[in-house]
């Protein structure tokens, strides 16, 4: 026990000596940009909700259940897909996630029904 507490001092030590690499600095943009990304597509259904509802003669109220779709898909992968990094590796969850959120926002650009648009919204990532 004392000596797990003495490597954690040790690394602990070791990260705060350390100065960021830049291979740290990609990483981080990497996530921060995938984070903006998986955050814009709230933003655009907002914007494009009532332009949706004319175009597809429903109303607006009715795109409810695609905002609420979202919401439900990052809470399913959060319980249920991310502990897959633990087995996988994290390197490998990022790079699937990074495909399916690309699937996701190409898939958008053909829906034209609200089911088809709250099953992409619910995409799990």
């Amino acid at each position: 026990m004392a000596n797990t507490v003495a490597n954690a001092e040790d690394v602990r030590s070791l990260i705060d000596r350390s100065r960021i690499s830049p291979m740290q600095m990609a990483v981080f943009g990497i996530c921060f940009l995938m984070n903006a990304i998986d955050g814009m597509d709230v933003l655009v259904i907002s914007y494009a909700a009532p332009v949706l509802a004319e175009q597809w003669s429903i109303a607006p109220a009715a795109l409810g259940v695609v905002f609420s779709a979202a919401l439900l898909g990052m809470t399913c992968g959060a319980i249920f897909i991310a502990p897959f990094a633990d087995r996988i590796g994290r390197r490998a969850m990022i790079m699937i996630s990074i495909l399916l959120t690309g699937f996701g926002v190409l898939a958008t650009s053909v829906v034209d029904t609200i089911e088809a648009l709250m099953i992409k919204s619910r995409r799990v990532s």
